[in-house]
């Protein structure tokens, strides 16, 4: 299932973004290498084996930062030894709980699946021995430097990860073409934009802006897009609009009334 529910795509000599692109989700996951050790930025809906995908890739040590711990970023956290995780109850308790496919509507509508595949019932465990990080923190991993840059707004403990080594940075939900969700339970609209005005702050000398859904990779502009959306959003107190050529809009908790 690995080879054909994933989709490899080398997005930097040394990321590997590895999207499913079968599901409605189109989730991005990032196999980050350095030269002693991997890092596998998030782990995909848990549907097929990442754990796998990753092995074909790598026979490095691999370690898990999760940019938050939505299920369908935590799914295969299993396959992994280790995980680290932005310091917040929430995301903790999210990722302590774990999940079943039944209980996820986007994972039981054949609808949000293309074909050949279909729902199917598995278990994704919970797990409370996270390694535990907090905003400004250094991530020295194989040779690979990441910084923890807290940006909260789609869920509470939402993390980007910085890697100006590798002109890179990976921003979870944060940003990505297509709605942008204020609107989930933990989400905050407000900290939304100001977790994005932050991220434009340090934007210098990226290249690279690699997004969890919908696209294994982008350029800063992506950043700048989601700021006038959020802008707008500031200004007018209006969502759900498209400012620009893309699916960029975003959801907020007065979406729909």
């Amino acid at each position: 299932m690995a080879a054909s529910w994933f989709l490899a795509e080398r997005v930097h000599e040394r990321i590997l973004a590895i999207a499913e692109p079968h599901h409605a989700e189109w989730v991005v996951s990032y196999l980050v290498t350095g030269p002693e050790a991997a890092v596998l930025i998030d782990t995909g809906t848990g549907y097929g084996d990442i754990g796998a995908a990753v092995a074909a890739s790598t026979g490095l040590p691999v370690t898990v930062v999760l940019t938050h711990t939505h299920w369908d970023h935590i799914g295969g956290t299993a396959a992994f030894d280790r995980v680290v995780l932005f310091d917040d109850p929430v995301e903790r308790a999210r990722l302590a709980d774990g999940f079943t496919s039944s209980a996820i509507g986007g994972l039981c509508d054949p609808g949000r699946f293309g074909p050949p595949f279909t729902p199917r019932d598995f278990t994704v465990p919970g797990r409370a021995d996270a390694e535990l990080v907090h905003d400004g923190d250094n991530l020295a991993i194989g040779g690979l430097r990441l910084r923890v840059i807290h940006t909260p707004g789609h869920s509470p403990g939402s993390m980007s990860l910085l890697m100006p080594d590798l002109g890179a940075v990976a921003v979870g939900d944060l940003v990505y073409d297509g709605p942008l969700y204020a609107h989930l339970p933990g989400a905050d609209p407000v900290a939304y934009a100001a977790s994005v005005d932050r991220l434009l702050g340090v934007l210098a000398g990226i290249d690279l802006v690699l997004p969890g859904h919908n696209a294994t990779h982008a350029g800063p502009g992506l950043v700048r897009e989601a700021a006038r959306v959020l802008h707008h959003w500031q200004a007018t107190g209006q969502d759900d609009i498209v400012l620009g050529a893309g699916r960029m809009r975003l959801l907020t908790h007065r979406t729909g009334g």
